[in-house]
């Protein structure tokens, strides 16, 4: 990124500016391409030195000619300015001094702008680790969640089939999908390819930059599904679910050895571990979110038909 991106976003990271060796540090890094002037340097302009001879030469001309021009018998009077007073007590109203108050930013808004700088690099580079906040990934996946919700829900909503238990049904259905394909790539990394790094936040952050692009289709499919474009729908969520494959992909590649186990094998390996892992998250997940939409469909369904006296509790 730019020298001056990368400014703004440390500012809206830390709420201060960047010092020197910060700067340094952060070019040294490679976080910031410096920008190289293709102007000429302009040259210094030379002043005349007069030498000290000179210097009181013109001194004395100019005293002689204020002399010469100053009326005889006209005695130049200085004004002196009067001493200052210091008033004890109060000050008056209109003594008082005002301070400009300088509107300090929410701590919302800061996070937003820094999450939006944090979005752009994530679209251009999604598998370059960059300065972040910590809960970028987790804005990411809980977008992406909720996009994808809208998205699937949106006919049955504007036709009134769709209640509120019901879409916060679909909505944890597919939360525990997505965390499901986030927590076999922490488990992959960690246990593995002994990734030491990869704590189950910095997955949820690195798998986000991932997904990145994801938001930005699914963002895009619930703006067509309110126009009823349902052609462009289809084909993003299409798209959005390529990237989502592609993601899980690159999740299981990985170069770096850390035991001697072959990487070949080690890929296998991590191939089956990933799949266990999301199956079983996915099943937890879809038995929960399958629980909750049976109570809700048999609990609407009790209210209108007078089936309110269903056994298990229901």
């Amino acid at each position: 990124m730019k020298k001056q991106d990368w400014l703004d976003y440390f500012e809206a990271v830390n709420g201060r500016s960047p010092e020197p060796h910060e700067i340094e540090a952060a070019r040294l890094a490679g976080d910031f391409l410096e920008e190289i002037s293709t102007e000429p340097p302009t040259p210094p302009v030379s002043e005349p030195v007069i030498s000290a001879a000179q210097l009181e030469g013109q001194l004395a001309t100019q005293e002689s000619s204020y002399v010469q021009s100053t009326p005889q018998g006209v005695q130049q009077q200085i004004p002196q300015q009067p001493p200052l007073q210091f008033q004890q007590g109060p000050a008056t109203p209109e003594q008082q001094v005002y301070t400009m108050q300088v509107a300090v930013p929410s701590t919302v808004s800061v996070f937003w702008k820094q999450f939006w700088i944090w979005l752009k690099a994530a679209w251009k580079q999604p598998s370059v680790d960059i300065p972040t906040h910590r809960y970028n990934g987790l804005t990411v996946y809980g977008l992406l969640v909720l996009f994808t919700t809208l998205t699937v829900t949106m006919p049955m909503i504007k036709f009134g089939y769709m209640s509120f238990s019901v879409f916060l049904t679909t909505f944890i259905a597919f939360a525990f999908v997505f965390f499901a394909f986030i927590l076999g790539g922490f488990v992959v990394k960690k246990i593995v390819y002994k990734e030491q790094k990869f704590t189950l936040g910095y997955s949820i952050e690195w798998f986000g930059r991932l997904l990145s692009i994801n938001v930005a289709l699914m963002g895009a499919a619930v703006l067509f599904a309110l126009l009823n474009v349902h052609t462009l729908v289809g084909l993003l969520s299409v798209l959005s679910y390529g990237f989502f494959g592609a993601a899980s992909g690159y999740t299981l590649f990985h170069t770096k050895n850390h035991s001697s186990l072959d990487m070949f094998y080690k890929y296998i390996l991590a191939g089956v571990v990933f799949t266990l892992v999301v199956l079983i998250a996915i099943m937890i997940g879809g038995a929960i979110a399958g629980e909750l939409l049976f109570n809700g469909l048999v609990g609407e369904l009790g209210n209108l038909g007078g089936l309110s006296d269903l056994p298990f509790g229901y």
